[in-house]
């Protein structure tokens, strides 16, 4: 009897940890919007497409703590990202440039009128 008590109590007792946990974990992103930028990197002399750039978006302008998105540049030099923008966010996204014998850029989200294509121009050291 007392083997079926206390099987019976860590059962329920594992139950409620397994749940408290799911509900703890889950995030609502019911106020979230979804976030798409559509970038093409040129060089800044030649204004050739550049392939192979790598391109993050950073939750923050100032200290990128998290990287939202990332990709690099196809043949053409455009790349499409996604990202989810908390509804209540605090700062302004980023996103970053880097390609190699290319000076880094970096662009705030909110300066730009993300709705249409980003046109990005690096310039080589």
């Amino acid at each position: 009897m007392k083997s079926s008590r206390y099987s019976l109590t860590l059962f329920l007792f594992t139950l409620v940890m397994f749940n408290a946990f799911f509900a703890c974990s889950s995030e609502d992103n019911s106020g979230d919007e979804r976030i798409e930028l559509n970038i093409l990197v040129l060089d800044s002399n030649s204004q050739e497409p550049i392939s192979g750039a790598r391109i993050e978006v950073c939750n923050n302008a100032l200290f990128c703590t998290n990287i939202l998105a990332s990709g690099t540049t196809n043949a053409d030099g455009k790349i499409r990202l996604f990202f989810s923008r908390k509804a209540d966010k605090m700062v302004s996204e980023s996103f970053s440039v880097y390609k190699d014998d290319y000076r880094s850029s970096t662009y705030i989200l909110d300066q730009l009128d993300i709705s249409q294509e980003i046109v990005v121009t690096l310039k080589k050291y």
